[in-house]
Order: structure tokens, then sequence, then C-alpha cells
């Protein structure tokens, strides 16, 4: 379950012992052992009562028993994250990235296929990310809930074994990891090297199949029950591309307030704005302008923090590209 502070993804206490494998408590004794790693208003916010209210609202939907959060909880920035994972890290005796010697790069990954498709172990997903061994796997059983078998991953018997896999010898059982898990499982990699290298393990490890193996379309398919059959299984593989690749295209293109408001027609942003909030849009809190939370979690927005020199935080919020289609098509503008 993902929350958000004025649009911006936060992670409470919790949460992020979930993803980093460690306890709670740990959480709570690793930041007040290191308060100089953690800046509030850049690695963490602590809430207001007034605020936590407002962090209520926002977050409506995926808060199911609001008074559960009474109390002013902590909620921890990516960039808090990042300081939970060096102290994990320099607790366990590890560096950023491994010994050079240990890292392979994508291309130099062994192929590994599964039932028609390419997977990698946790193993691969270790080496090629510079992580200590065990890393993926942690990962892995601590968000378990979110991994569909069949989907994001294969859990193999002895029997299923290949000398490919490279599974121990006593191994009683094997994991592997289809390009959708190990897009999910990376998830919480968030340094540059990381971003970097799934963007390379996707297009020339997974993807390169898709260039050189031809599949046999549905409708050369004799049996009528296996040309059904397939005919379904190429419409969910055709509505996940149509997905990724509308990700893909809202990625990196951002507006201004007053670059939208020119091309729908009004003549400020300042008009914009005030007209989304009479429209239950948005809101205004500390200066800045918030989503509701049924807007809030859809990508329309990229809000990026700057702390002054004295100390102030503000924020600068800018359009994503399926913002500016959501407005478009809320002001029934036709796109150029």
């Amino acid at each position: 379950m993902n929350f958000t502070w004025m649009g911006i993804p936060v992670f409470m206490s919790k949460q992020v012992g979930e993803i980093l494998g460690v306890s709670y408590t740990l959480v709570s004794i690793y930041r007040k052992n290191n308060e100089k790693l953690f800046e509030e208003g850049k690695t963490h916010f602590r809430l207001s009562n007034w605020e936590m209210e407002c962090f209520k609202v926002e977050n409506s939907k995926k808060i199911k028993n609001p008074n559960a959060y009474n109390q002013r909880p902590y909620l921890y920035t990516k960039a808090g994250l990042d300081c939970f994972r060096k102290i994990i890290q320099k607790k366990r005796g590890e560096t950023k990235n491994m010994e050079p010697s240990k890292v392979i790069k994508p291309s130099e990954l062994k192929i590994k296929e599964h039932k028609g498709q390419r997977v990698v172990t946790f193993k691969d997903i270790d080496e090629v990310h510079g992580r200590v061994e065990g890393t993926a796997s942690r990962n892995f059983k601590s968000n378990r809930k979110h991994f569909v078998e069949g989907t994001h991953y294969y859990l193999l018997t002895r029997d299923d074994f290949r000398p490919e896999f490279e599974f121990g010898k006593n191994a009683p059982s094997g994991t592997l990891i289809t390009e959708r898990g190990y897009l999910l499982l990376v998830k919480s990699f968030t340094d540059d090297l990381s971003w970097e290298i799934q963007d390379k393990l996707v297009e020339s490890y997974f993807r390169v199949k898709e260039t050189t193996i031809q599949k046999v379309p549905s409708y050369m398919i004799d049996d009528p029950i296996k040309r059904a059959e397939l005919w379904i299984q190429e419409q969910k593989e055709k509505l996940e591309i149509e997905k990724t690749n509308q990700i893909l295209m809202h990625v990196n293109k951002t507006y201004t307030a007053t670059e939208i408001a020119k091309e729908i027609g009004f003549k400020s942003a300042i008009a914009l704005n005030k007209d989304l909030q009479s429209r239950k849009v948005q809101f205004q809190q500390n200066g800045t302008w918030v989503f509701y939370s049924k807007y809030a979690d859809k990508g329309y927005v990229e809000i990026k923090q700057e702390v002054l020199d004295n100390g102030r935080v503000i924020y600068h919020r800018r359009f994503t590209q399926l913002g500016r289609e959501f407005l478009l098509k809320l002001y029934d503008v036709k796109e150029a």
C-alpha cells in the first residue's frame, strides 16, 4: 500500500521495515541512533494533528481505519528510505556495491528460459545489481503477497531443475523470476545505477527473444480449444503491452500549470487552479496545490521538494502527460 503526502510517495515505519527486511522496532532505533542523517522535509515528515487529518483525506481510499492513525507517525520519503538502506548495509558490513569481480553486466547474464519466456534467479538479480547475495530473495519474501505464481515467478521442485538454472545441489526447490516479477521485485532499488541496470536488463535480456522467435498466431491453430486459449492469452498480452507503452510514453514529458492553462483556454495558471478547486479536483495546503485522494495516486503530477538556505521547504509541481490528458478530457479540449 503506497501512501502520499502532498502528492509525494511516503512510507510509514512498518512499510520501511517490510521493504528492507527489518522489524518495525529496528526502524525506530536506527532513526534515533542516526538522527544526523535525517532531515525533516527532505527524508521524512512529522505531521501536525491538522496535517494528519489532511493526510487521512489524501489517502482516504487506502486507510481502512482512520482512528488507527490518530498519532503522529513518521512519514519517510524515498530519500529517507535510502538513509535506512545505508544504515542497514553498514550494520551488515555491506557496501553500496559488491566487489567488481562479483558484478556481471546484464548482457553477460546466462540465458534461462521456462515455459517459453526468459527468467532470472535471485542470484542473477543480486549479481547484476551489485547487491550482497540474499538481497533479492529477502525482498521477495518480505513482499510475497504482491507476487502471483505463474505471472511474476515460478516455483520449481527438484524434478524441474535444469543445469542452467544453477540452483544448489541440495536445494529442495528453486524460484524463477519473470520480467514482470523482476520489475516488481526491484522497485525498492532506487539508486541511479539500479534504474540504468533495470532498463538494460529488460532490453538486452528479457526482450531479446521477442525479436528472434516468432510465435504462432491463434488463427493458425487447428484445435478450437487451443485456438481459443491462445487467443485469450494474446489479448492479455496485448493489453499488458498497451499498458506498458502508455506508462513509458507518459514518464518524461511534464508541463507547468501555465502551459496547461494556455492550452485549455484559461488566462493564467491561477485561474486554472481556482477552477480545479471549485471542481473538487484539488485543494491548497501550505501554499501548494494538492490533488484530492481520488486523483492523488493517478500519476497526474510530479512534485519535487526544494530546501531553501533558511531551511524552508517548498514544492514545485508539474503536470505529467497523463495529467495533461486528464485535464484536456475534463475540459473537453481535443489534443492538437
